[in-house]
């Protein structure tokens, strides 16, 4: 354990950057200081070389830090993660920043890649420029566009709060500018939001249950017929369950998708997964390629397809 007498306070802490403004990297985990209550009269901070901002740690410890810092305009790999928060500190205080921080980078504002993740305590929100190829599965980029990251951690809150949380700060990106898009769970509030991303060109979808409507346009709104992804060319779904209607809305959805010839690719994997031959062929006939991975451990319900011994189906 650290003796408190050797823990800095915040002024100390920013003395010591402000001593050193041509860092090019500033990284600082599980943040701890002490508190001396001089923040609000301390100078901004100039760091105008950064790269590199890595700051995680209880929101108290991080954020009189953060807000003190005076980064570049642009900062090629930032990682933000704010533990044991409150909701509300969460909506007044990071929400606001991460809506800054996105507005100030001319990067954010181009082609944005997006990956959101919900579990029981907290949700992350990775951006990055889409000079990309694809994100691996917990979104992180495969190689070294501008990105950034916002994990914050808020125990004992109820999942719909922060499905509600994730979905707001979803708002906060420029959605118009969304080309590839991952999220951690699909529901009515969730596709609301999403749907907004009508430039998104790469869509995967974690851990939803096919429910009637999928993806499909409100039929008594204004524009019954459109797409409501124009330019998706490839979707993807890691965990998806039949639900009462059984796989028809997935393939409502590519029969309305695939409409006037456009090409659509789809991946389906994870873990219960199981798609019966009849309705694999329903799909094949809607799109240009299907990769099956289906779950081994999972039975057919009907019992009348054959047992995968592991592997892909590619057509």
């Amino acid at each position: 354990m650290t003796p408190p007498s050797v823990i800095p306070t915040t002024s100390q802490l920013l003395s010591l950057l402000a001593s050193n403004p041509n860092i090019r990297s500033l990284v600082l985990r599980r943040v701890v200081i002490n508190d001396d209550g001089g923040n609000d009269s301390t100078s901004p901070v100039l760091l105008c070389r950064l790269e590199t901002l890595i700051l995680t740690g209880d929101l108290h410890h991080v954020f009189p830090i953060l807000r003190r810092l005076e980064l570049p305009e642009m900062v090629d790999d930032a990682e933000l993660w704010f533990y044991d928060c409150k909701l509300e500190e969460a909506n007044e205080t990071i929400r606001p920043y991460i809506r800054n921080y996105l507005r100030r980078d001319p990067r954010f504002k181009d082609r944005l890649g997006v990956f959101t993740s919900i579990t029981t305590d907290s949700f992350l929100l990775h951006a990055s420029t889409a000079s990309i190829n694809c994100h691996i599965l917990d979104g992180t980029p495969q190689h070294n566009p501008p990105h950034v990251s916002f994990q914050v951690v808020t125990p004992e809150v109820p999942w719909k709060d922060l499905e509600g949380l994730c979905i707001d700060t979803l708002a906060l990106l420029p959605r118009e500018n969304v080309v590839r898009l991952e999220v951690d769970s699909l529901t009515n509030a969730t596709e609301e939001i999403i749907t907004e991303m009508s430039s998104v060109e790469h869509l995967r979808i974690y851990g939803t249950i096919l429910y009637p409507g999928f993806l499909m346009p409100d039929e008594n709104g204004p524009n019954p017929h459109q797409k409501l992804f124009p330019s998706l060319r490839w979707l993807g779904f890691v965990g998806i369950e039949a639900g009462d209607e059984g796989w028809s809305p997935l393939v409502t959805y590519l029969a309305h998708q695939t409409s006037g010839n456009q090409a659509l690719s789809i991946e389906i994997s994870g873990e219960g997964v199981h798609i019966c031959a009849d309705v694999l062929d329903q799909i094949y006939e809607l799109v240009g390629r299907i990769d099956y991975i289906p779950d081994p451990d999972t039975e057919c319900p009907s019992g009348e397809c054959p047992v995968w011994e592991g592997g892909a189906l590619i057509i």
